[in-house]
């Protein structure tokens, strides 16, 4: 008896994994035939409860030794440290008005540029979809948005048409557009909607903008507890899929009234409790332009709040908000960039 009490939930485990596959074929099989009513049937006999399987210690333990899945990003100081892990999310916080959502487009461009065979899923829940289309366009062809409505409201669309068909015609950019989807506010409600999509597409990178604006409030239940819920299913379906989450988030309301320096710290976010648990990379925007005239206006930072992997290192951009644009700078001119950053904050680990 001892003997088969240890060997019969062995078996008993394999025919309940032959079950599931075989009703999964079934349902396949039926959605190719277009049999909706057969597809469902065997769909619902799939509809178990989540089975254990154990895993060994030793086997687990040599995966230490792997090299892990990182992702280049086109970005200097980051790829210098190896990329982002995959599985893994990466928040972006700040005021308003501080350029997160073109922030996070020009992080996927880049991303998208340096990896041809990447893919972006971009969650807009802030704006109207047509909104994120023409900041990419403002972008790619290097002209003000107040620009593009001008030669449409003077009756030269058609040549604003032929400058945006001739630089989608490139085949780099072309390629870009074909692996950049915006999946509109109208497209998804809450959580559980980004997670569904995530892991019917499987992006390799995708970004929600922005966190607190997705209600998964339910009749009696609290938003804590649903911030705690999304939050979970946020972060096991990005380690499911190995992709990179970029979560946008807001800062508090008033945050910047008790400070000496302008500086957030997490608990200056939004819900930051388990967005900030579950963030491997978390950063806030910082433009100095708003706190002070000591230094140029198109200085833009993203100073790392944590860093869960590798060394803290600031992300120093020029910002050029009239064409939804950043640029790297020189070694010479971001060391400049840090010194008075360094000098203005009082922070010697920038």
């Amino acid at each position: 008896n001892s003997v088969f009490d240890n060997v019969f939930p062995y078996y008993k485990h394999k025919l309940s994994l032959a079950k599931l596959h075989h009703s999964a074929k079934q349902a396949v099989t039926a959605c190719e035939q277009e049999d909706l009513d057969l597809a469902l049937k065997y769909m619902r006999e799939i509809e178990v409860d989540k089975m254990y399987v154990p895993k060994s210690t030793k086997r687990q333990l040599l995966k230490v030794t792997e090299a892990p899945q990182l992702i280049k990003t086109g970005i200097d100081v980051i790829d210098k440290n190896g990329g982002w892990r995959r599985g893994n999310i990466v928040q972006i916080t700040g005021d308003s008005g501080t350029m997160k959502t073109t922030c996070s487009l020009w992080i996927c461009i880049k991303i998208l540029l340096t990896n041809p065979e990447a893919t972006v899923l971009y969650f807009e829940k802030e704006m109207p979809a047509e909104d994120v289309y023409n900041k990419i366009t403002s972008h790619f062809i290097q002209m003000p948005l107040e620009d593009m409505d001008g030669m449409i409201k003077n009756g030269t669309g058609d040549v604003l048409s032929n400058m945006i068909e001739e630089k989608f015609n490139s085949p780099t950019i072309s390629s870009l557009l074909d692996r950049l989807h915006v999946v509109a506010n109208d497209e998804f409600n809450n959580g559980k909607d980004v997670v569904a999509i995530v892991r019917a597409f499987k992006p390799t990178v995708w970004v929600l903008d922005y966190l607190t604006a997705l209600s998964d409030d339910e009749p009696g239940e609290s938003s804590y507890d649903n911030m705690v819920f999304m939050m979970n299913g946020l972060k096991d379906i990005t380690n499911r899929t190995k992709s990179i989450g970029i979560i946008l988030s807001q800062l508090k309301s008033g945050w910047v009234n008790n400070k000496l320096i302008p500086i957030p710290n997490k608990s200056d976010i939004e819900w930051g409790f388990k967005a900030n648990q579950y963030s491997a990379y978390l950063y806030t925007t910082f433009m100095p332009t708003l706190y002070t005239d000591l230094m140029p206006s198109n200085y833009f930072f993203l100073l790392p709040l944590k860093i869960r992997y590798g060394k803290h290192f600031t992300i120093s951009l020029l910002s050029k908000p009239e064409f939804n644009d950043f640029k790297e700078p020189p070694t010479e001119i971001r060391d400049n960039m840090i010194n008075q950053l360094k000098q203005f904050t009082k922070r010697k680990f920038i």
